[in-house]
């Protein structure tokens, strides 16, 4: 398809998969093309895509390749690389009746913690941050988080390359609480950002009498 551009001051503007063409340009005029870009969801972190246009005008004997300026070669391609935000997870987690390394019995308070890091080179942007609760823990404390029937949710403005938030709340186990059965937690990090949403699993086993 052919598709003339449309000119907006010194800058001609199109978004769609074309071939678009220019009536006339005089001795000394400029323009330039922007290309809207929308990079494939399935593209790999890391990779190198390469992009690069020709001209042709009549009389013209062959092709114009663009010329990436930022290399000292001529007529180049102009490379960039596809880089999301590194985004990992993990539970820390304390009891009240010994610290880290303390038994977890019906009745305990426990401290438990959500690290989430960005280990990428771009920022992060509005994270969503949900943890899903073990039936037999009841929040006692959770500063700044959501509180559903079955889980605590927070949201991060935006988390930046190197950044790492620890998300704090308090929980006590039911004093009735089955001690055959790991206490389990779980947390699931979602951004536009991400490649992939992020989904990590806790789980604890108690012991002790109620």
């Amino acid at each position: 398809a052919t598709e003339p551009l449309q000119r907006d001051r010194e800058t001609l503007t199109f978004s769609a998969v074309t071939n678009p063409t220019l009536s006339s340009l005089e001795r000394g005029e400029r323009f330039e093309v922007t290309l809207n870009l929308l990079v494939n969801a399935n593209a790999a972190n890391d990779q190198s895509v390469a992009n690069q246009a020709l001209l042709t005008y009549q009389g013209a004997p062959e092709s114009l390749p663009s010329d990436d300026p930022n290399t000292e070669a001529l007529g180049d391609t102009t490379t960039f690389r596809i880089a999301y935000p590194e985004v990992t997870a993990f539970h820390t987690l304390r009891s009240t009746n010994g610290g880290a390394g303390g038994p977890i019995e019906p009745g305990s308070e426990l401290e438990i913690g959500i690290s989430v890091r960005n280990g990428g080179a771009l920022v992060a942007r509005e994270l969503a941050v949900v943890e899903t609760l073990d039936e037999r823990l009841a929040v006692l404390e959770a500063e700044s988080a959501q509180l559903g029937e079955s889980s605590l949710s927070w949201t991060l403005d935006a988390l930046p390359p190197g950044a790492e938030v620890v998300l704090v709340y308090r929980a006590r186990v039911s004093e009735v609480a089955d001690v055959d059965h790991d206490l389990q937690t779980s947390v699931h990090v979602s951004s536009a950002d991400l490649r992939a949403d992020v989904d990590v699993g806790f789980s604890t086993s108690l012991s002790g009498e109620p």
